[in-house]
């Protein structure tokens, strides 16, 4: 069954036209990735979307860039997104502790930013993202700075995580491979820049 839908959606940045009278739909309790070149307006329309659901309806995140607070540990930056829900401190240790094992960053907990590598502070953003329960969860080329061994690893419990709790996952990517290991469903576009 889908139940997200977006009609006639319209993007233009001044004169360049990135989608003109697009339509796009999701199933729900489904992981689909949006799949394309870079620089096909992918990430663009994943931020309309998220902006246009959360209108009515709570998600969680994981985004390209580098989103970890840097005077942090890694037990802080995953407690943050935990801090207004109704839970004990021993349940968020907990969901802290298990969503770092799902990205292979057990024992990582008291470190700081500064001392993680580029791929190990993504694996935290998909460990914050996966820690704070919602029925939307958002990706943005969530894997490509993780090294070939841990993203397989992670792609594949991260799979079985999600299906467990039935979310529905939106997810961009440029990369076939991990669009077929991770999705039941991916959408191609070509997306290119029109002149108005």
């Amino acid at each position: 069954m889908t139940d997200y839908k977006f009609e006639n959606i319209n993007i233009a940045f001044g004169s360049d036209v990135i989608y003109k009278d697009f339509s796009i739909e999701f199933e729900k309790n489904k992981i689909t990735t949006i799949l394309g070149r870079s620089g096909c307006g992918k990430t663009t329309l994943l931020n309309y979307i998220m902006k246009d659901i959360l209108k009515y309806e709570d998600l969680s995140c994981v985004f390209q860039e580098e989103s970890l607070v840097e005077w942090l540990t890694v037990r802080e930056n995953i407690d943050i997104i935990l801090r207004n829900k109704k839970i004990s401190k021993a349940e968020k240790e907990e969901i802290i502790l298990k969503n770092l094992k799902l990205v292979n960053l057990n024992g990582y907990e008291n470190y700081y930013p500064a001392k993680l590598s580029g791929g190990m502070k993504q694996r935290v953003n998909i460990a914050r993202a996966v820690s704070y329960s919602s029925d939307l969860l958002f990706m943005d080329e969530p894997f490509k700075s993780i090294d070939i061994i841990n993203k397989a690893e992670i792609i594949k419990k991260l799979k079985i995580e999600i299906k467990k709790r039935s979310q529905t996952t939106i997810m961009v990517s440029h990369d076939l491979d991990e669009a077929i290991d991770f999705s039941d469903n991916i959408i191609c576009i070509s997306g290119g820049i029109e002149k108005k």
